[in-house]
């Protein structure tokens, strides 16, 4: 929920920023999940969030699905 409005929202933004330095800090890897739009990729991206997965990305699929995109 915290990506949802990230583009438009300071609050919000800034907390991800800092959330991601503090696992930063602490030797941790982030993932941000629920990424919907190419501003809340970019933003996740440009706060140095090492994953990011969601829709933007791919919509859930079978198995047989991502084999046949990873062979691609």
């Amino acid at each position: 929920s915290l990506i949802v409005g990230i583009e438009d929202c300071t609050k919000r933004s800034t907390l991800l920023r800092n959330l991601l330095s503090l696992a930063k800090d602490l030797g941790l890897e982030t993932i941000a999940e629920g990424v919907e739009t190419a501003g809340q990729a970019e933003m996740c991206s440009q706060f140095g969030c090492d994953l990011i997965q969601g829709y933007y990305y791919y919509k859930p699929m079978r198995i047989e699905q991502f084999i046949q995109l990873e062979a691609h």
